[in-house]
């Protein structure tokens, strides 16, 4: 009896250890898809005797586009939003980049080297206003490999305000490309967040100092 028992805790064990190793299930909608194998709609057959009614726009059902993922490749997972620390600052997604634009005086940009280095994120090559990272790995919860990314940044400086912008310039897991948008957005996304909480200690000394500078102005 304590052998069977042995072996069936054995087998629920490596049953469960192989379940945790698959993540997908999480980014997967749940239930029944047998929509998927509904057998297209047959044309309307109309006898010579009926007369059909004029034709409406007001009434046409034009067809659905098939392209896009559906059923299991469908990712159901929200995308990431981009969200600055800094007061006065404003930060966007658009078309695989993001856009940040904050206050001069927080001096983001001058803090990038080290908000790099404070998360092993090496730098390949810079300039005054360009920042080209190395590949860092990132470990999704909710993926079974890491992804390896690598990024450009770029500054531009217009009065009192800096406007940066994120760019993913590589993205792979185990060698292959990943060329999915919702991919791309969530990792550049993510990398713009971590450098922005990485900030956040950082940007609120340098106003703390801009209002005593103001107030000693006054």
């Amino acid at each position: 009896m304590f052998k069977k028992t042995l072996i069936i805790a054995s087998l629920l064990s490596l049953f469960i250890a192989g379940c945790s190793n698959d993540q997908r299930y999480k980014r997967e909608a749940e239930g029944n898809e047998n929509y998927l194998q509904a057998p297209p709609l047959k044309p309307l057959i109309v006898p010579d005797s009926i007369k059909l009614p004029a034709v409406s726009n007001e009434y046409y059902i034009f067809k659905a586009a098939k392209e896009g993922a559906v059923g299991r490749n469908l990712d159901i997972r929200p995308p990431q939003l981009a969200l600055p620390t800094t007061v006065d600052s404003y930060a966007s997604y658009d078309k695989g980049v993001v856009k940040f634009d904050a206050p001069e005086y927080v001096g983001f940009w001058s803090k990038l080297p080290s908000l790099l280095a404070h998360n092993n994120i090496m730098t390949e090559s810079s300039n005054a206003d360009s920042i080209k990272t190395g590949v860092r790995s990132v470990y999704r919860g909710n993926e079974s490999q890491p992804v390896e990314a690598s990024y450009l940044l770029q500054r531009k400086l217009i009065g009192d305000r800096e406007f940066i912008t994120v760019n993913l310039i590589s993205l792979k897991s185990m060698g292959q490309d990943i060329t999915d948008p919702i991919d791309g957005q969530y990792y550049t996304v993510e990398f713009f967040n971590l450098l922005m909480n990485s900030a956040q200690p950082l940007t609120e000394a340098a106003l703390e100092s801009q209002v005593s500078d103001d107030n000693k102005e006054q």
